[in-house]
């Protein structure tokens, strides 16, 4: 489902004869552009609106010009005046503005409210839409040109901050664009799978935000150009309605633990047995627990604790943990883990086989493979294929399938 914000965000818009009469015009068009959407559930002003400043200042395009358009062009949909940073959805969980030590978001799960609103840490555009912005080739592209699209003091300084906590020292900026996009999808994931896990207590979460509005490092999983980041892909797989995941937690007692949660948002019951195996880099297992699980519709698992072979190794810089939902040999679900940042595990040059066959006139199938296992391996494509998944992880001898459209 979509929040649809029109474009005031940080904006005390003035209500003034030449901005309503523009607008007139701008808003109407946009509804029309957007409403045959049916993800699309709510429409907003936008976040930190007049309203929601002290003291607050009424204003004619959020209280009557937007309200009016969508009773006349579409009026089945819902209108909140204030969006996140409103006083209806206060946002409980802003990293984005607090900016702490990115390993803290692995350390334990964050609150469970009933709604989560405005989530989100901020990426880099992708190289092509770099390239295309500034003229250059993206080996060219300086540690000048991200600065100017900052949209916020502090947004390089999280960037080195983050990317150096998980990733290391980065050696050209290329790898801090794509590393900076890995670090938004994983926290993101983190979270999500917290909330995920707390189905019974949590209703929903909107992620902050879909789309950049200009070239900036900005929160979007879609750069200003529409290219997907990390998290465009990321987000397909953690808001799947089947999804197998894993929590760490810190017991009184035990100490680190592991809970392994299986989470169902179909309308039919699940009935399955999940896997967790414990591998080295080389794939092969260390160690390996099935657990049978069964589901209600709509429902979340009981969380099974890992036994401490599996969840505290030995090597934890040289293993993997790995999750494997099946029901009758169809595999539902898949999750990776590594016990420590990327930055501490030393990750063998792989041999990637990779074999594509056409499906239809428009439809290719991308199969690979790898030797040892891959993290976060990403494919690229010339011209305007469309790649259905990416940023994916190789188990080793498992291949994995993505399917390549031409776009219509």
């Amino acid at each position: 489902m979509v929040w649809q914000d029109f474009a005031f965000a940080d904006q005390c818009c003035p209500d003034k004869p030449f901005m309503i009469e523009q607008l007139e015009k701008e808003i109407p068009a946009v509804i029309k552009e957007l409403r045959d959407h049916p993800s699309i559930v709510v429409f907003s002003a936008c976040a930190d609106t007049p309203e929601s400043r002290k003291p607050p200042r009424s204003n004619k395009i959020f209280s009557s010009l937007i309200p009016r358009c969508l009773e006349e062009l579409d009026p089945s949909v819902v209108y909140i005046e204030n969006s996140s940073n409103g006083p209806r959805f206060k946002s409980v969980f802003e990293p984005h503005k607090t900016a702490p030590a990115a390993i803290e978001y692995f350390a334990a799960g964050p609150q469970v409210p009933p709604l989560v609103s405005a989530f989100g840490t901020t990426a880099t555009p992708c190289p092509g839409s770099l390239e295309k912005l500034f003229g250059i080739s993206a080996d060219s592209l300086t540690l000048a040109n991200l600065e100017t699209l900052a949209s916020q003091p502090s947004s390089l300084s999280r960037l080195y901050q983050y990317t150096g906590e998980i990733f290391g020292l980065c050696s050209t900026v290329n790898e801090l664009i794509f590393r900076s996009q890995l670090v938004q999808a994983r926290l993101a994931k983190f979270y999500a799978e917290n909330l995920l896990a707390a189905h019974s207590k949590n209703s929903g979460q909107i992620l902050w935000s879909l789309n950049d509005t200009r070239p900036s490092i900005d929160f979007g999983a879609l750069d200003f150009d529409r290219r997907p980041k990390a998290l465009y892909y990321y987000m397909r797989r953690f808001f799947a309605p089947v999804i197998v995941l894993a929590l760490i937690r810190k017991d009184a007692t035990f100490g680190p633990v592991i809970d392994i949660v299986a989470v169902n948002d179909t309308a039919s019951p699940i009935t399955a047995n999940i896997t967790a195996s414990l591998m080295d880099l080389a794939g092969n297992v260390i160690d390996q627990t099935t657990i049978p699980v069964s589901i209600s519709p709509f429902a979340a698992s009981t969380p099974f604790k890992l036994p401490k072979a599996i969840s505290l190794p030995k090597s934890p810089a040289d293993c993997v943990l790995r999750l494997t939902m099946r029901n009758d040999q169809k595999l539902l679900s898949a999750n990776s883990y590594l016990f420590v940042p990327d930055k501490y595990v030393a990750f063998p040059t792989p041999k990637i086989a990779k074999t594509i066959t056409q499906i239809d006139e428009v439809t290719c199938k991308l199969e690979l493979s790898a030797d040892t296992f891959v993290k976060d391996l990403y494919v690229e494509l010339p011209g305007s294929l469309h790649l259905w998944d990416n940023f994916i992880d190789l188990v080793p001898h498992t291949p994995a399938v993505i399917n390549i459209t031409v776009p219509k």
